[in-house]
């Protein structure tokens, strides 16, 4: 019988996750799989379960929070034989979301017993892994600012932006291969989105052995509103202006160190970054199509 550790983050997105452990406890006896839950009491504390998990014989390992949960408990998982499992609680959910992975903490649940596993390409900056994307434009520096807002969700993610697009100033940026760029949006893509289902590259995929680089230009306030349209359609590469670059591995410069995302949350500044594409490092559960 396999073992399933569910690791709750009882702080993730909009409070979601204190309703889980009551639904695993209805759901799962019935399943047959044996069951723990732990919770995280601080940042890191994730991974850390997770190595002690595996070593107790636990073969699913499922991340009940937002992307920054989830980029733990996967970063612990990295080439192992055991398997992430997801239930969506936190604010994007952009890896969750690609997977086709429900919303709805029940459904996604079903997925779990399931154990339909597939095995997916990871990204890593610097030595730093993440599963949806990494960026060192804009959404960087609103990645910066949404964490010192009290509270979480898209709302404050767009009031976080709002408060910077105004100042906000692109940075000239070059890569190995002699590009330069300046973009308003400068974003290395694994997953095909951000999470809320905002797709900055509609074409990526988890499976490829390729990262996307993706530049967006500066855009002026009387073209914002069709961009952010074409965010939310997957169309956002069909216009004429933003850029695509599939690599399995790329170093971008800047002349200072700067702001740095990982899976939408803030890292530490640096002018150097070395992005390159882990393939098939990450087995996941997923719906069953």
């Amino acid at each position: 019988m396999s073992v399933i550790t569910f690791i709750i983050n009882p702080t993730s997105g909009t409070g979601k996750s204190k309703s889980i452990p009551a639904l695993i406890h209805s759901y799962f006896p019935t399943t047959g799989h044996a069951y723990r839950i732990r919770f995280t009491e601080y940042a890191g504390h994730a991974k850390m379960i997770v190595n002690e998990e595996i070593a107790n014989g636990a073969r699913i390992i499922v991340a009940v929070g937002g992307d920054g949960t989830v980029n733990e408990v996967a970063s612990g998982l990295l080439h192992s034989q055991a398997a992430l499992g997801i239930v969506p609680t936190g604010s994007g959910n952009g890896l969750a979301r690609h997977l086709k992975i429900p919303m709805s903490a029940a459904k996604a649940l079903k997925v779990i017993a399931n154990n339909h596993v597939i095995t997916i390409d990871s990204g890593e900056v610097n030595g730093k892994p993440f599963f949806c994307t990494s960026g060192i434009g804009f959404d960087a520096t609103v990645s910066e600012r949404f964490a010192t807002i009290k509270g979480r969700g898209f709302f404050n993610y767009i009031k976080a932006s709002l408060s910077e697009y105004r100042t906000y100033k692109p940075e000239t940026v070059t890569d190995n291969e002699g590009y330069t760029y300046q973009g308003f949006l400068l974003t290395v893509c694994n997953a095909n989105q951000y999470g809320n289902n905002a797709f900055i590259c509609p074409a990526a995929s988890l499976n490829d052995g390729e990262l996307d680089l993706v530049e967006v230009p500066s855009i002026p306030v009387y073209k914002l509103f069709s961009f952010l349209i074409q965010l939310m359609n997957q169309t956002l590469d069909r216009n004429n202006f933003s850029t695509r670059k599939s690599f399995s591995s790329l170093t971008l410069k800047r002349k200072v160190a700067g702001p740095l995302h990982i899976d939408g949350d803030p890292v530490a500044h640096t002018s150097e970054l070395s992005f390159r594409c882990v393939p098939k490092s990450l087995n996941v559960l997923v719906p069953i199509s």
